[in-house]
């Protein structure tokens, strides 16, 4: 951006542009700026998205009745009694 306003400067000083010019053209390039994706926020959503994409089919994947099945009885204590009443 620094390069722009000297650029814009120079543009200025040249009788290329006015100040008013000058400024609208800084103020639409700082619009743009704001509106693009940096490609390290683009890896980052990517990368979540890949994450739970992974989690959620590991999940899907899970036999969640053979696992409750498998928990001692012990354990079946600490689950919410309308989880634990039609289960066993």
């Amino acid at each position: 951006m620094a390069d722009l306003e000297r650029r814009l400067r120079e543009w200025q000083a040249a009788g290329l542009i006015t100040a008013e010019q000058a400024e609208a053209i800084a103020a639409f390039e700082a619009q743009a700026e704001r509106r693009r994706v940096s490609l390290r926020n683009l890896l980052i959503y990517l990368g979540a998205f890949f994450i739970l994409t992974g989690l959620c089919l590991t999940v899907a994947n899970l036999d969640i009745a053979k696992l409750w099945e498998a928990m001692p009885p012990w354990s079946l204590v600490l689950a919410p009694p309308r989880l634990s009443d039609g289960l066993r």
